[in-house]
């Protein structure tokens, strides 16, 4: 009772707000506490005289810059959505200005307030429609089709990073693991998914087309929506979202009443534990069908198709070696589930990237008919290539780093002030926009079917609680 009694001590206002100028501590107004992690905590929060009542989210990061792995990773997500704009990417809308800016080491950024995110959703006792789903999965693909138009890969799609608020609105969070690719490594790349066919057969008698000017790393997302040609140290494209978009969209097939499922028996399509053959746990090596590619291939099947398009001779070699295993029929993982929303499961779970179903094409996707409101298009106005591209492959120290989010304070500071002078009339048009059409198209199946994100949430202190912002992942994301 004394180690607790301390640790709700240590949840105040003024610890929280220790290291911030105090001007910038009487803009916001703290309410609650909403989560801690390993890299820190979240309070919910208003504006200091505010009547709207509009709530933020203020995500505390402590020792932001003890590793310069984890600073850039935390620097490429403020740059990031610095240049995005759409209603259904998590907003950040402010960030709070330390008394040092040459010596300090925690960092506070004020997001969008979003009740709950899909991994909470999922794992709760609440079933959703069919109109919910549709909702839901067309906002995720909107938001996607957007940010692959402004040239960036989110890379880490999973249900911990999909946020829902109560009036069922999407917003993709997380985005420190994203890559925004330049313009010549994306024609690049777009055109080896085009020239796949053409690929297969020049792999085997010649050289190799000329590299991508930047190579991205492979290690960039939770297992399992991670697709097959990340595993494979492959080239990727938008393909690899659209792989975690369908891995989703699989988890909320089982949240459908006619499912007839425990919350506890809601479970990943590919739920692999290693990424054998290339980081196995030595502890797994007894059991090598386990490994993620196994665990995939349990539903797709062994690749039938000529595996040429695979780069690394070491990944054709395993992949040929493997024992034949048979696909199983989506209709008998989801029998609850129409036709319609198979079908565009088998169109995206394909292992040959350019055989994959895109974004726009799955927006068209019969399953979608029906909808009585549909997201409008809204592509980026350009590409936001230069977002990241002055340290990115660069090897900066903690210093630079801590420099260039300086830079990136007074940015989003100056941004803020604005805003807030507007109340962010604009953001707020949107997201009432999504909220009255969210209510609309949830509402076509049943006008009693409460909002998934409301049913999920009982209370207010439960809403808070289940705060997406303040989630701590198990593997340290706040």
């Amino acid at each position: 009772m004394e180690g607790a009694a301390r640790q709700n001590m240590a949840f105040t206002p003024q610890n929280f707000f220790r290291g911030v100028r105090a001007d910038q501590q009487r803009k916001y107004e703290l309410k609650s506490h909403l989560g801690k992690g390993a890299y820190g905590e979240v309070w919910a929060s208003t504006l200091a005289g505010a009547s709207d009542g509009e709530k933020f989210a203020i995500k505390k990061i402590n020792n932001a810059f003890c590793q310069a792995t984890e600073a850039k990773r935390m620097l490429r997500e403020l740059r990031i959505l610095r240049h995005l704009n759409h209603p259904n990417v998590i907003r950040i809308r402010d960030i709070l200005r330390p008394q040092s800016e040459s010596n300090f080491s925690d960092l506070w950024i004020v997001f969008d307030f979003v009740d709950l995110d899909l991994r909470k959703l999922i794992a709760s006792p609440q079933n959703i429609s069919m109109a919910h789903i549709q909702w839901i999965a067309h906002q995720m693909l909107s938001a996607l089709q957007y940010m692959h138009s402004a040239h960036v890969l989110h890379r880490d799609l999973k249900p911990a990073n999909i946020l829902l608020s109560e009036s069922c609105v999407v917003k993709v969070c997380d985005f420190g693991l994203a890559r925004v690719v330049d313009e010549e490594d994306w024609v690049l790349n777009e055109q080896r998914l085009q020239a796949a066919p053409a690929l297969q057969r020049q792999l085997s008698s010649t050289s190799m087309p000329p590299p991508m000017t930047r190579q991205m790393t492979s290690h960039v997302v939770t297992r399992w929506y991670r697709a097959p040609e990340l595993i494979l140290l492959q080239r990727y494209t938008t393909a690899i979202d659209v792989w975690s978009f369908a891995c989703i969209f699989a988890e909320l097939l089982m949240m459908l009443p006619e499912a007839e499922l425990e919350h506890r028996d809601r479970t990943p399509l590919f739920p692999g534990r290693s990424c054998l053959p290339l980081s196995p746990v030595e502890s797994e090596l007894a059991e090598p069908n386990l490994d993620q590619l196994n665990v995939i291939f349990r539903v797709i099947g062994t690749p039938t198709r000529s595996v040429g398009w695979v780069e690394m001779k070491e990944m054709r070699d395993h992949l040929n070696s493997l024992s034949p295993i048979p696909r199983t029929p989506l209709r008998d993982l989801y029998p609850a589930s129409p036709d319609t929303a198979i079908d565009l499961l088998e169109r995206i779970l394909q292992f040959e990237p350019s055989r994959r179903c895109s974004v726009a094409d799955a927006m068209d996707h019969p399953f979608f008919d029906g909808m009585k409101n549909k997201m409008h298009l809204q592509l980026a106005s350009q590409p936001v290539d230069a977002a990241t591209i002055d340290f990115e492959h660069s090897d900066f120290k903690v210093g630079a780093i801590r420099r260039l989010v300086v830079q990136e304070i007074h940015r989003y500071a100056e941004r803020a002030t604005t805003g807030h002078a507007r109340k962010r009339k604009l953001g707020a048009d949107d997201d009432a926009e999504q909220a009255q059409a969210s209510s609309s198209s949830a509402s076509t199946t049943s006008t009693a079917t409460p909002s998934p994100a409301a049913a999920a949430a009982p209370s207010p202190a439960a809403a808070s609680e289940a705060g997406s912002t303040a989630d701590a992942d198990a593997d340290g994301t706040v």
